[in-house]
């Protein structure tokens, strides 16, 4: 079986912003003399998506079609990390980082 993705490879939107290394994060907390950990796992599942994408992940069942109004399950950690990082952008590296859907929270002495 052979499956030609040059097609869809090429409206693909590129990873915008590279997920933070571990070791950056544990350096960052090496000087920190508190941590606290935000978890926001529900977080995930309340990204919008964009009116005009509805319809690139809508799945048809025997009572009609079905587009996702928020991202579906399973595909949001990169694209909510992207988001959270954009909005925390005036706090990152100093007070706090973002790994997927963890926000770490610390001080630096």
């Amino acid at each position: 079986m052979y499956v030609d993705s040059r097609a869809i490879n090429k409206i693909t939107v590129k990873y915008r912003s590279p997920i933070s290394r571990v070791e950056d994060i544990i350096d960052c907390l090496a000087e920190a003399t508190w941590l606290s950990k935000i978890d926001l796992r529900s977080g995930c599942q309340e990204v919008p998506i964009r009116p005009r994408d509805e319809r690139k992940i809508a799945f048809k069942t025997q009572d009609g079609l079905f587009e996702w109004m928020v991202m579906p399950f399973g595909n949001t950690p990169s694209t909510f990390m992207r988001l959270m990082t954009h909005v925390l952008q005036p706090f990152m590296r100093k007070i706090l980082d973002v790994y997927f859907d963890n926000i770490l929270v610390y001080n630096k002495s």
